[in-house]
């Protein structure tokens, strides 16, 4: 969603697009994480963007904040302290992530040696120059509610919500393809870049679970949490077998981020903000 010169700038607090760069898609990855419950997060600067990290002293210099629109992790991580969300990150080479560390553990010829007075001492005699991009009001975490029409298994269209035109059973398309992707209706739900998955069991069973869904729990009322916790409370009362069409052995549960995570890439998902 490239910003046009004269027309007003899109509003990243709530913003959607088809085109989402690697540091748009880790912020959507966390903020997602966040909504759901998330009270930890593991980063490791290897995999990650640079640019949503850190942006040091220089690239400040050169490129204005109002013209970034992400505020980088590094700004973030006392806000969502505060909120009661715990960060820990592998790092090598992002030195001013030392200021905000409570504990510093470096591998040091393959065995962990903490080493958090030195990494402190190192910060007084080196302190950075960066300047804060963080923002001021505490963070605020968004509630979405999924909608019921974004959810149809149906090959028959979608032209009426779900609910209101109950396809036939021989007409509902839910087919896996091991860990990497899950055909639901007309729709394919990419999960390549979903490490968390380990086994085509754990597909299977999300690939059930929204069906169910669909018809039992999201109703349009409901947040995409609550939608969880009502999913966790029958899981763990009743079973697997619970949330299947038939009775099945080859199904494995997730944990509820995969869950999410998977809901959030169905390409026909609806939603509203709360």
């Amino acid at each position: 969603m490239p910003h046009i010169p004269g027309q007003p700038k899109p509003d990243t607090s709530i913003f959607s697009s088809v085109n989402a760069s690697g540091s748009t898609s880790q912020a959507a990855n966390i903020s997602e994480a966040l909504e759901i419950g998330a009270e930890l997060l593991l980063v490791d600067e290897d995999t990650s963007a640079t640019n949503f990290m850190i942006r040091d002293e220089r690239m400040q210099a050169l490129v204005a904040k109002e013209k970034e629109p992400i505020t980088p992790f590094i700004d973030q991580i006392i806000p969502l302290k505060k909120t009661g969300v715990s960060s820990i990150l592998a790092l090598g080479g992002s030195g001013d992530y030392l200021d905000l560390a409570d504990t510093v553990i470096m591998m040091d010829a393959y065995r962990c040696r903490m080493v958090t007075g030195e990494a402190q001492r190192i910060c007084g005699e080196h302190p950075t120059r960066r300047q804060s991009e963080g923002i001021c009001k505490e963070l605020e975490i968004k509630s979405r509610i999924p909608l019921p029409e974004g959810l149809n298994p149906s090959i028959s269209g979608r032209t009426q919500a779900f609910k209101c035109d109950l396809p036939a059973r021989e007409r509902i398309k839910i087919k896996t393809r091991g860990t990497q992707e899950i055909g639901f209706g007309p729709d394919k739900i990419d999960l390549s870049a979903l490490e968390q998955l380990v086994h085509d069991s754990q597909t299977r069973f999300i690939g059930e679970l929204f069906y169910f869904l669909s018809e039992k729990v999201i109703d349009g009322e409901r947040n995409l949490r609550q939608v969880l916790d009502i999913c966790e409370e029958i899981l763990d009362r009743d079973g697997l077998d619970k949330v299947t069409r038939t009775l099945r052995g080859d199904l494995a549960r997730p944990r509820r981020f995969e869950v999410a995570a998977a809901l959030n890439r169905l390409r026909s998902l609806r939603i509203k903000v709360v």
